[in-house]
């Protein structure tokens, strides 16, 4: 063939085309690997590649193959559904988020970064992702959460960043009046001391 042309088109908008000068041998196979540059304004969706090669006479043959691609310069959207901003948390906990993909190339992965530090990936594809991290990693105090998602186009999105109060530590109680084995009266008062590290006391 004298030349090979690939044309990336849906049925709207043709988004780019490469031609392949060539001077193959006749009866010879070939591999190339060559790139389709998009033009700057190619709409989100998805587009058909076909394959026409030419010869020296200008015969040509069109590619009985014709490939799906999926052009998606959108980015996701990632919204952290728990734990919510303020929040008191300790133990294990199960961080959710739902995710958006109007590109349509699909969710590749979700990352849960704490304090900036890449914690734990979800590659599941999923658009609702489910971590389970345990607080007692982290010291007592605040934190600040979020995620961010990609999508199989290499777009990313970054969810809202909030803040969590992790509190991992039991408050202590303890009663100052009346003294041990003291003798009282058929009515007492109770005087009761007791504190907490981060959160308050809810109740005695």
């Amino acid at each position: 063939p004298s030349s090979i042309l690939v044309n990336i088109s849906n049925a709207t908008h043709v988004a780019g085309s490469l031609t392949i000068s060539s001077d193959l041998v006749s009866g010879t196979n070939v591999m190339r690997n060559d790139t389709v540059t998009l033009s700057t304004n190619a709409f989100d969706g998805t587009y058909n590649a076909t394959v026409v090669v030419t010869d020296k006479v200008n015969k040509s043959v069109t590619a009985s193959k014709v490939l799906a691609v999926i052009v998606d310069s959108t980015a996701p959207t990632v919204t952290l559904t728990y734990p919510t901003a303020a929040k008191y948390v300790n133990g294990t906990i199960n961080i959710t988020g739902t995710l958006i993909d109007t590109g349509g190339s699909g969710i590749r992965k979700t990352e849960l970064y704490i304090d900036s530090l890449n914690t734990s990936t979800n590659t599941t594809g999923a658009t609702d992702v489910y971590f389970s991290y345990d607080t007692t990693q982290l010291s007592e105090g605040t934190h600040t959460m979020k995620l961010i998602t990609y999508d199989r186009s290499g777009n990313s999105g970054t969810s809202s960043q909030i803040n969590i109060t992790v509190d991992n530590v039991n408050p202590t109680v303890n009663i100052t009046t009346p003294s041990n084995s003291s003798t009282t009266g058929a009515t007492t008062t109770l005087q009761v001391v007791t504190s907490k590290d981060v959160s308050c006391i809810y109740s005695v």
